[in-house]
């Protein structure tokens, strides 16, 4: 009895001592949690505070970004300005440099034929002091009378091929400068007739036509052709060849070479952003008739294939093609009547999906 005491007496102390332990881990664990939340509330707003400022940052960043890339975009286009109006410059010096040789070649082909019809009126006079001599000399034994009118009959021979001979040199004279006159004078028409061709088209190649020109060179590259060997495209050569790359991509095909001109595509752009189309109509009609003479100039085709040539890249047939955007593009020239001109031109015209079948 005295066992069953003293254990239950232990077993009481025993549950004591474990609620005792259990109530002060209790209230230390609460106090730990009530401390853990005081800590992760601090640290997530701390954390916000940081993501705001974080954020803030980013915005500024991206502004300071945006910034600096506005300011590249308009360096970029001064510099493409700045290329534009130096090359045009250049080709149209290269222009007046070779009229001027050619004049040059002219003029002295004709100092050459006059020096020769000088020569030969001087040897003319000699001959002809030649024959007086020996005549008086086999005469003298004549009578002074006969020798006097032999004299003056040979004299008024002499004078008279000499008049002829100086009328002759007159005449030709007065050719000569007619001739170089007209020379200089259809040279020079002919240079303003070129600079106003050359002048329809910008050199370097802007937005409109370049993105449409991208495009093409894209599907270019997935279809398998050689850059320099099937395909030249005008912004990707150096800057001397570039010079006289007047098209913006050529493509050889099947011995084909085909030579694309996409500059036209600003004029269609300008034409649907006007808002009065009757008045957009006929500046976009002048500006086309300016730009086809511009492409049809045959040394519009001779400066490109100087391009292809120096690459030695192979072809046999040369095809001239006019590339616009869209069919409405299309339809547009056709409702301006140019297409029959374009025929009679044997000037082809294509939309930029044209372009790609072409490629493909």
């Amino acid at each position: 009895m005295i066992y069953i005491i003293i254990s239950n007496i232990g077993l009481a102390l025993i549950t004591i001592l474990m609620y005792i332990r259990y109530s002060h881990f209790r209230i230390s664990s609460s106090l730990k949690i009530r401390d853990l939340e005081k800590s992760l509330k601090s640290e997530i707003e701390t954390k916000n505070r940081i993501e705001e400022k974080l954020n803030s940052d980013l915005k500024k960043e991206i502004e300071q970004v945006k910034s600096l890339l506005r300011e590249l975009e308009e360096s970029r286009k001064e510099r493409q300005e700045e290329i534009r109006l130096r090359l045009e410059a250049e080709k149209q010096i290269d222009l007046a440099n070779q009229k001027i040789e050619d004049v040059k070649v002219r003029i002295k082909d004709w100092e050459t034929i006059q020096l020769a019809t000088l020569k030969d009126s001087k040897q003319a006079i000699v001959d002809v002091g030649s024959d007086l001599f020996e005549r008086i000399s086999q005469n003298n034994i004549k009578e002074s009378k006969q020798n006097q009118e032999l004299v003056d009959s040979a004299l008024k021979a002499v004078n008279k091929q000499l008049l002829d001979i100086i009328g002759d040199m007159n005449i030709l004279k007065k050719r000569s400068q007619t001739i170089s006159t007209s020379s200089i004078v259809s040279g020079s028409a002919l240079d303003n007739k070129n600079s106003a061709s050359l002048q329809v088209a910008n050199i370097v190649i802007d937005d409109i036509a370049k993105k449409s020109v991208t495009e093409v060179v894209s599907l270019i590259k997935v279809s398998g052709l050689t850059a320099q060997k099937d395909y030249l495209v005008s912004f990707e050569l150096d800057e001397q060849r570039a010079k006289f790359m007047l098209c913006e991509l050529a493509i050889i095909k099947e011995k084909e070479l085909y030579l694309i001109d996409f500059k036209s595509c600003k004029y269609f752009k300008e034409y649907d952003l006007a808002k009065d189309k009757q008045v957009a109509n006929e500046i976009f009609k002048s500006k086309i008739e300016k730009y086809i003479n511009y492409i049809s100039n045959p040394k519009y085709k001779i400066s490109i294939t100087k391009v292809i040539d120096s690459y030695k890249m192979s072809y046999s047939n040369i095809k001239l093609i006019l590339a616009v955007r869209n069919r409405d593009d299309l339809k547009l020239l056709k409702d301006t009547k140019f297409v029959d001109n374009l025929n009679q031109l044997n000037i082809q015209l294509f939309d930029v999906n044209m372009v790609n079948d072409l490629v493909l």
